[in-house]
């Protein structure tokens, strides 16, 4: 575990934070890991695209990495498979749960699923396979032996040379198929004992937490190895987006799908209709009112424009007015101030300017 964590290089950004997710998600599709995108903040916007003098923030999540870097080369290669740090979060914390759940309601039926993919199931099948192993082995052995005596047999002239070619043909087949067996029955015995040696380390695992509420790094390394995002799909109408997580020593988890009644299918079925209707509603009126949209928006930037002008044309003839060392004080603090007093402008100050 500690060199697979060496290997991943975390960045922390410019705000001091990180992602204790970084190096588990894989992009699906090409295979490449998912780059952290920290959350920001900005001016926010209604439906139609004008600011409201809202602060909208962004949630921090994830995108593909190569995505990332061939839009920088102007190619675009695979897609973003955006998704919320949030919702990865908590998908991986109802899986850790449900697999503790899992496990300490029923541990034997836990340790019997771990070897379904196993031909051997128990420890009785286990002694039955080293035995047959064994007997094969002493065949092996014996027909060594024979063939080495027919051998000489034929060398010295006590066996014709048709008989010993048949007897000779004979022993090798037999060898060749005991060594299939044998083959065989090893790889079961190696996948048995792979099983139990990944059971007893997640049980171990288990038997170490109580109950996790949250995850911490401590939890995400010892128990995810790893999160495979795919891309979002549209399903009527609405973004599908699937992700696999993987668990160290049991592999992939699925959670059981919840069953909803009549009633609560029925009230799925009317919000997703009316997601849709307000879709396609908001999408008719942008179009109707494009135009109309981008005139207020480009009117209040050139309000801006004419603002910041006529600022700029007062302040230049009162620095004229000035001797020079009054000048670079004035210039450095209204740098100052500029930093000091940047913000985001508040509702009243938007709908002034926008006039809505």
């Amino acid at each position: 575990m500690v060199q697979e964590l060496r290997k991943t290089v975390r960045k922390v950004d410019v705000g001091g934070e990180g992602s204790l997710l970084t190096g588990k998600l894989y992009c699906a599709d090409c295979g490449g890991k998912m780059h952290y995108r920290r959350g920001t903040t900005r001016a926010g916007r209604d439906w139609r695209g004008i600011p409201n003098g809202e602060v909208q923030h962004t949630s921090a999540g994830f995108n593909c990495s190569t995505y990332n870097s061939s839009r920088k080369q102007c190619r675009q290669i695979c897609c973003s498979h955006s998704i919320k740090e949030d919702t990865v979060k908590q998908l991986i914390l109802e899986t850790i749960q449900y697999a503790l759940k899992s496990v300490r309601m029923d541990e034997a039926a836990f340790i019997k699923s771990m070897r379904s993919a196993s031909e051997v199931r128990d420890k009785g099948e286990v002694k039955k396979l080293k035995a047959g192993l064994s007997k094969k082995e002493r065949r092996f052995a014996d027909l060594d032996l024979l063939i080495k005596k027919v051998y000489e047999d034929n060398a010295m002239g006590k066996l014709p040379d048709r008989r010993y070619e048949m007897l000779s043909s004979d022993y090798e087949k037999e060898q060749q198929e005991i060594e299939v067996s044998m083959r065989e029955i090893q790889e079961k015995l190696m996948q048995f004992e792979q099983d139990t040696d990944r059971t007893e380390e997640f049980l171990s695992l288990v038997h170490k937490y109580t109950d996790i509420q949250e995850l911490t790094p401590a939890i995400v390394n010892e128990f995810v190895d790893k999160v495979m995002v795919h891309k979002i799909e549209k399903t009527d109408g609405d973004r599908v987006q699937e992700i696999e997580i993987f668990l160290n020593y049991i592999g992939k988890v699925e959670l059981s799908a919840q069953e909803l009644s009549e009633e609560e299918m029925a009230d799925e079925e009317k919000k997703r209709k009316r997601r849709q209707y307000r879709r396609e509603y908001q999408k008719a009126y942008r179009e109707k009112h494009r135009l109309e949209i981008r005139r207020v928006i480009e009117g209040a930037r050139e309000a801006d424009k004419q603002k910041q002008i006529a600022e700029a044309e007062r302040a230049t003839d009162v620095l004229l007015s000035m001797d020079s060392t009054e000048q670079v004080a004035v210039m450095v603090s209204g740098e100052n101030k500029v930093i000091a007093e940047s913000r985001l402008p508040t509702k009243e100050e938007v709908k002034a300017k926008y006039g809505r």
